[in-house]
């Protein structure tokens, strides 16, 4: 284990290790209500798994193992896939009918392509630490894997700070995916993108 002692890091990375380490340990990383997935990071949360952000959350950060798959959280088009350094490994799927957009990134990797048809539940990628997780890692430690998940009007990049145009996924969330439940059609209703933890 790496020395994190004064001189080695800065104070505010040192700080955000010592705040995820006491969230996991408390067990409320924030978990969905109904059983779901672990969540590093709400929407408009000044906490990140690891570190203190410069600015507001325009997403959701979902925590899981490297390899984990990630599902498209309802129906849509995939209007972009692709490598950011930021982003990491990204997919971009519009949902037409409602003028919403859903940003997964940091997958380790993506399963479709621009102008696949996907369905609620598929598959598009495998949960990773691509962009900047890693690049936020101290050497010698290990990126923490996880999902941004962002819902949005406009397929636009944003930084933490800009939250137009975004919305905080949970409100739209209806639960966990599962291949045999109905959803809503009549309005826009987002399940996780990844797996619930009592599903797995």
């Amino acid at each position: 284990m790496r020395n994190i002692g004064r001189g080695k890091i800065g104070y505010a990375t040192r700080l955000g290790w010592v705040l995820a380490l006491a969230a996991g340990l408390a067990g409320c990383s924030a978990t969905a209500s109904d059983g779901g997935p672990i969540v590093l990071s709400g929407y408009g949360s000044l906490q990140a798994a690891a570190r203190m952000r410069s600015g507001a959350h325009p997403a959701i950060d979902y925590g899981g193992r490297i390899g984990d798959p990630v599902l498209a959280a309802a129906d849509g088009t995939v209007r972009n896939a692709f490598s950011h350094p930021l982003c990491g490994n990204g997919v971009v799927l519009e949902h037409r009918g409602f003028n919403r957009y859903t940003l997964y990134c940091h997958m380790q990797e993506t399963r479709v392509g621009i102008g696949d048809a996907v369905k609620r539940g598929q598959v598009i990628g495998l949960l990773g630490a691509t962009g900047e997780p890693t690049a936020r890692t101290p050497p010698g430690r290990d990126p923490i894997p996880q999902l941004h998940f962002e819902l949005s009007d406009n397929p636009r990049p944003r930084n933490d700070g800009d939250l137009a145009g975004t919305y905080d996924p949970l409100k739209f969330t209806v639960g966990c995916f599962a291949p045999d439940k109905a959803y809503p059609t009549d309005r826009f209703a987002l399940t996780h993108p990844v797996h619930c933890r009592d599903r797995n």
